[in-house]
């Protein structure tokens, strides 16, 4: 018998129920956290995704040739403002394009490394 107590000899006794606005409270918390728990394991799901579309929207073939004439002009070891001037400049003063030298010459000798860029 739901919401009941036995003392024996058959003898039933009904338990406290607990107020309306706990149990909604306790309802409402039981949702947040569930809902809090499926946050926690769809994360790393959606963020594993968002990498890999975020990956494609950069071709390697075209960053590659873009760090080689910089290497080949610069030299791996060149300034970052000469990286910077020498990038600009080989991406023919495009303002979108141009707006990736920085982080380019910031990996220059990074990128020269992943590439085999001698």
């Amino acid at each position: 018998m739901d919401g009941q107590g036995y003392l024996g000899g058959g003898t039933y006794i009904s338990r406290p129920q607990l107020p309306l606005c706990l149990q909604r409270r306790l309802l409402l918390r039981s949702a947040a956290m569930k809902f809090a728990l499926l946050i926690l394991v769809l994360m790393p799901l959606v963020y594993c995704d968002f990498i890999d579309q975020f990956l494609k929207l950069f071709d390697v073939g075209e960053l590659k040739a873009v760090v080689q004439k910089i290497a080949d002009n610069v030299g791996s070891n060149g300034t970052e403002a000469a990286c910077e001037t020498e990038c600009i400049a080989i991406l023919m003063n495009n303002a979108l394009l141009s707006s990736g030298c920085d982080l380019i010459c910031r990996s220059l000798q990074s990128l020269v490394k992943q590439f085999h860029i001698v």
